[in-house]
């Protein structure tokens, strides 16, 4: 390291270009990497997004029902369901909210007997008949 000196970063005229090779290799690598790191984040955020559906995404497993293929595959599907259970839950709280009413609506028109009317001695004691 001793008998090698780097020039000075101002002084563009005496410059080692015998590295150049291995620089422009590593640059070349990294901009390869870069671009395969781009092109899985837009296939991550179109998945995310909706605009990518990955096609066949079960595979069938030992108990005969389909097993996503990928962990967002996976999730999406849990929500769903999760989402169909909510919508199912709220539906059937709305009739039975429904049917109570009714009932209660019901209840109020049933037909009732009619009173029974006052004695005869209860009439005349107090001058009703």
């Amino acid at each position: 390291m001793a008998d090698k000196k780097d020039p000075p970063v101002n002084d563009p005229g005496e410059h080692d270009y015998r590295d150049d090779d291995g620089l422009s290799a590593r640059v070349d690598n990294l901009e390869a990497g870069q671009t395969t790191l781009t092109e899985k984040l837009d296939q991550v955020l179109g998945i995310l997004g909706g605009k990518d559906k990955p096609a066949a995404a079960t595979v069938p497993g030992d108990d005969g029902k389909g097993h996503p293929a990928s962990v967002a595959a996976e999730i999406r599907a849990q929500l769903a369901e999760r989402d169909r259970r909510a919508a199912a839950d709220r539906d059937q709280a709305a009739r039975d909210g429904v049917l109570q009413d009714l009932q209660a609506k019901v209840a109020s028109l049933a037909e009732t007997p009619p009173a029974a009317p006052p004695r005869r001695s209860t009439r005349l004691m107090w001058g009703n008949g």
